[in-house]
């Protein structure tokens, strides 16, 4: 009897091992649409007695569009998953569905097809992601897919839909849209500007200036003053540019000390608060996480001689302080996103990336 038991056994076990092998090898069909990839992959365990291990909610927000024919279970499996940037890991017959963990860089630079100048507040977006470029024309986005679609778009510029490889630096070269200065004009409310008008006006304009005394005003929206005025722009060498206001020397002594400015498209600082006057000058500025990032000239003393270069800096929200971001610096405040980190390790040409990683740290951190 013990040795029929053992028969039947045997018999049963080798049975359900060729059931098993037969499972693996048998193909499998597909044939849906607009269907949520966690309701797919039951039918699977349904039709094929498959075991499976994931995120309900997850695979929910995928749809499957899918008319294929397999070659087996496996295949079907990981390629669905693939689709939809999951991954699969396979565990004592057990289909394990995970977030996929690979990661790729998409950076990049948008400059002016004409004057070769670089383009700031460049939207880049990826599907419902994106970004902004930098003042320096750099941008900085994480994929999932080592080759993605983007629109790229200024309101100045002509819009642009490209495919970007996550190998390589982009450089993005956008077209002007043209628009006249006299046109630019007539926005300000100077219809009828003449040349002269034009040529006058090269190099500055027409701004409703909000003028900030410190930096709590500035983060909650509390301007001392508005004036309307002139911008100036400058370049201070080391492709820099700062910024003056063309006020008068009653409205300076009026107003005193001011460490930022903003005007409709953005704001402008210099922590050492100058005494507003024609030559008080300020560096545009953006907010990124804790601090607020600007580019300034330092000034080095190199055997005798004053070496300048160009700084980035970063001045914290709450304390004030002012600060250099440097690679050492970025690694430190980015240092518990070792994915990101360890992107930005593998980077070239990191210098010209620091403000575009510590963006990202802090997109990533919100997520």
């Amino acid at each position: 009897m013990e040795l029929i038991l053992n028969h039947h056994f045997f018999l049963s076990l080798a049975t359900l091992l060729f059931s098993v092998q037969t499972l693996s090898a048998q193909k499998v069909r597909i044939d849906v649409k607009d269907k949520p990839l966690n309701e797919v992959f039951l039918d699977l365990k349904n039709q094929y007695q498959a075991q499976f291990s994931f995120d309900n909610d997850a695979l929910s927000n995928c749809s499957v569009n899918s008319t294929k024919e397999f070659s087996d279970l496996d295949e079907a499996v990981f390629e669905l998953a693939a689709n939809c940037r999951f991954s699969v890991k396979k565990t004592n017959g057990v289909f394990i569905i995970i977030k996929s963990e690979k990661l790729y860089s998409l950076v990049g630079y948008v400059k002016d097809a004409k004057t070769a100048l670089p383009i700031a507040n460049v939207a880049i977006k990826m599907g419902d992601a994106g970004t902004i470029t930098t003042k320096d024309g750099y941008f900085f986005l994480v994929t999932n897919d080592s080759l993605t679609e983007v629109e790229v778009s200024h309101l100045a510029y002509q819009s642009q839909i490209i495919q970007l490889n996550t190998n390589i630096d982009h450089q993005i070269e956008l077209v002007s849209k043209n628009i006249k200065l006299g046109e630019v004009v007539i926005g300000l409310g100077q219809s009828d500007a003449s040349s002269e008008d034009a040529n006058a006006l090269k190099g500055r304009r027409i701004v409703q200036a909000r003028l900030f005394l410190n930096i709590n005003d500035l983060l909650d929206n509390r301007p001392a003053d508005e004036i309307s005025t002139y911008i100036k722009e400058r370049n201070q060498g080391l492709n820099i540019t700062y910024y003056q206001l063309d006020v008068s020397k009653e409205k300076g002594r009026e107003v005193g000390k001011v460490f930022s400015f903003s005007d409709e498209t953005g704001f402008y600082i210099n922590p050492r608060k100058p005494k507003l006057r024609k030559r008080a000058n300020f560096f545009e500025a953006d907010t990124i996480g804790d601090f607020i990032h600007f580019i300034t000239i330092a000034r080095m003393r190199v055997a005798g001689n004053v070496i300048p270069y160009r700084a980035e800096k970063l001045l914290h929200k709450r304390t004030g302080k002012v600060e250099g971001l440097t690679r050492v610096r970025l690694r430190k405040l980015i240092a518990d996103d070792e994915q990101l980190l360890e992107m930005f390790n593998n980077e070239k040409g990191k210098s010209a990336k620091l403000a575009s990683y510590l963006k990202e740290y802090y997109l990533r951190k919100k997520l």
